[in-house]
């Protein structure tokens, strides 16, 4: 795959976080507001974000290159314009134990929100993938059983 990886000289390759969030970005001025909200994610356990930059342009690079002089620990940037992830191609470089996936468009404004999935994803040992629907009040788990966890509003 082809595709530029750059990540901040100052990003702590020792350190493994627990969650990476991928961001497939498309759109410039969308991954800038999903972006924000990520930023302001308040947890007690490492993590990461990973923008997948989709788009044509250098936009989102540039864009990346500017928050990584505020968030040089916490964000890495990819180009990948294909239509697919590749999370385990070389640059690719995922190495918490789980990783969400984020689209641009998204607005995480609950603080905690991050905290809470991953908290969540540590208990069940069964827990394979875990969803929520637009509008949904709860997460839906799918590994040996499929089980719906009110504990987590969305």
């Amino acid at each position: 795959m082809n595709g530029l990886s750059y990540f901040s000289p100052n990003y702590p390759v020792h350190i493994t976080p627990l969650v990476s969030v991928v961001l497939i970005a498309r759109r410039v001025y969308d991954c800038e507001k999903c972006l924000d909200t990520l930023m302001k994610q308040s947890t007690t356990f490492e993590t990461e974000v990973i923008v997948v930059d989709r788009s044509s342009t250098d936009e989102i690079e540039r864009l990346c290159r500017r928050y990584t002089s505020f968030y040089p620990h916490r964000l890495r940037y990819r180009r990948n314009p294909e239509r697919y992830i590749a999370f385990g191609s070389p640059g690719a470089e995922v190495r918490s134990r789980y990783v969400i996936v984020c689209r641009d468009y998204e607005r995480w404004n609950d603080s905690g929100k991050l905290q809470r999935q991953g908290e969540y994803l540590r208990e069940p040992p069964s827990c394979a993938l875990c969803f929520h629907t637009s509008g949904e009040e709860s997460f839906l788990c799918i590994g040996r059983s499929v089980e719906r966890c009110n504990a987590f509003p969305v």
